[in-house]
């Protein structure tokens, strides 16, 4: 990805590749489903850059996400709490997609089964 391509369809697809990524782990290396979507989102530039992680949370379908984790930003630097609920909206996505594309158990292409 090019310094310059933060756009919506460049999330999307960085989504889909993660997800791929994730698929490719549980089906090739047997690795948990869970445990390889958390690998494939994990360091993310989505996440890991404050502008980035603004634009994370401008794109993503799970804005709320950082609620499943128990998360409270008292505290926190502005910085600190968009990259926190980046991190979980990105893996979120992730793991939405994973799920409408592969089957957890195997790692292989719902259109393949």
């Amino acid at each position: 990805m090019s310094n310059d391509d933060w756009t919506e369809q460049a999330y999307w697809r960085d989504v889909a590749s993660a997800a791929d990524d994730a698929a490719e782990n549980v089906r090739d290396h047997g690795q948990d489903a869970s445990e390889a979507i958390n690998e494939a989102a994990d360091g993310s530039a989505w996440v890991i850059y404050t502008f980035r992680a603004s634009q994370t949370m401008t794109f993503t379908d799970n804005a709320d996400a950082f609620e499943e984790y128990g998360f409270t930003f008292e505290g926190k630097s502005w910085g600190e709490i968009v990259s926190i609920c980046a991190a979980c909206a990105f893996e979120a996505d992730v793991r939405d997609y994973f799920g409408r594309h592969y089957n957890e158990d195997t790692g292989r292409s719902l259109d393949d089964e």
